[in-house]
Order: C-alpha cells, then structure tokens, then sequence
C-alpha cells in the first residue's frame, strides 16, 4: 500500500475478564511464575489468563492487552498491527511495525503523541528514512515553548485521525470484553478485529455518496 500521507501510530486497551486473585498471586504472576494455589487446581487454572496484565492510566485500571496499530493518515486502513499485554509501553512495538524503510513514493513522515518520544526510537526513525513527527513532552522545570506547542497541534491535526479508528470500532461494538484466554487466542481474535475495521473502511471508501433529495414544499393552493 502507498502510504501518500505518511503514518500515524497509537494503541488502545482491549480488557479481558479481571481475575479475582490473592495479593500473593499476582505477585507470583508478576514475576512470570504460576501460583501452585492455580496449578493445583485444573478446573481454576483453564478459567485463569496468564497472559494479560494490568496497569493504570489517568486514574483508570486496564487489565487485558494492547492493540497497537500503524495506519495510513489519509485513508486510515491499518498497514500494521502488533498485540502485548496492557502493562507494555506504546513504543515498544513500534519499530517492528515498520518496514526497514519507507517504499519510494511513500511519504516518510511518522506521527505519534509524545508516548512515543526517545532519542534512541528518534534516531533509529531516521537512520531508516523516516521523518519523526512525534508530539513533543514537558518534563520537571522544562515547560513547552510557545513554538513547540505549536508545532504540537500542527503535529495532532494528522495524529488525531488514528482515535478515529478507535471509535469506529467502538461504534461497531467490537471494543468490549474480549472472553477468551491466553495470549495466542486474544492475538487472533485482535487482528480479526483489525481487519474486520479494514473490510468495513474499504466498503466506506469506494460507496458513491449519495446527496440528499432537494426538500419538496407542499403545493400552494389555489386562489379562491
């Protein structure tokens, strides 16, 4: 796929049933080891995802997995897509969902909100033919000058067409509960989901518009 107005990336949450473990065990689990209370008992162990993880996010707790996805800004088909648990940083995956290097035509540009800033992911982006777009950070005692937020809302009136996506699949219901264990079956069924939104992005791109019919006023009636 030509990608004439560059990439956007972000991620969203995809939650899975929370489990009903002792604090002990998710201390067990958080250094990647099964709990024994788990292992003994088989018929608890099926109804238990190892897999995901939980973390939180503007005073909201996340247990499940991570949808991350790369799309092309001015269409907004999915070009790539990668799945990790939710306790995983956006930027991780975001390397391997590019090629090597951009396709000749494709615009190099890539857009991203300020999770995706780091000098090493910064140079990396460059040393393969990219143009880094990513929307800068304040830190401690070093505010955003007027010229970075600017160059910050230049930055977001392309990367915000990625929540779009997002929402469509909201919309579509395809954003709730994911019922099923383990991280084989949500990576499946989460790239479903993602192709899914692709199929229905197609059909949306290539229905001619239809206008609206002109508004028929009543007949005037007849003079006396």
């Amino acid at each position: 796929m030509t990608l004439k107005g560059g990439t956007i990336v972000d991620s969203t949450f995809v939650e899975v049933p929370r489990p009903r473990n002792t604090k002990e065990e998710n201390e067990v689990l958080k250094r990647g080891e099964i709990p024994k209370t788990i292992t003994e008992n088989p018929r608890r162990a099926a109804q238990k995802d190892h897999d995901a993880r939980a973390t939180c996010k503007r005073g909201r707790w996340h247990f499940g997995y991570k949808d991350h996805v790369a799309a092309d800004a001015p269409t907004k088909y999915i070009t790539a897509y990668a799945v990790t648990d939710a306790a995983a940083h956006d930027s991780g995956p975001l390397l391997d969902m590019l090629p090597e290097k951009p396709d000749e035509g494709d615009d190099p540009q890539v857009h991203g909100d300020s999770a995706y800033v780091g000098k090493e992911t910064d140079e990396e982006l460059r040393r393969r033919g990219y143009d880094p777009q990513i929307n800068e950070r304040a830190t401690r005692n070093h505010p955003l000058t007027d010229e970075q937020k600017e160059a910050n809302r230049r930055k977001s009136k392309i990367r915000v067409r990625v929540e779009h996506i997002f929402g469509s699949m909201a919309v579509r219901g395809t954003s709730h509960l994911l019922r099923v264990i383990g991280f084989p079956r949500a990576r499946c069924l989460i790239g479903l989901r993602n192709l899914a939104y692709n199929l229905d992005r197609f059909v949306t791109l290539n229905t001619p518009s239809r206008s609206k019919p002109a508004r028929r006023h009543p007949p005037e009636p007849a003079p006396a």
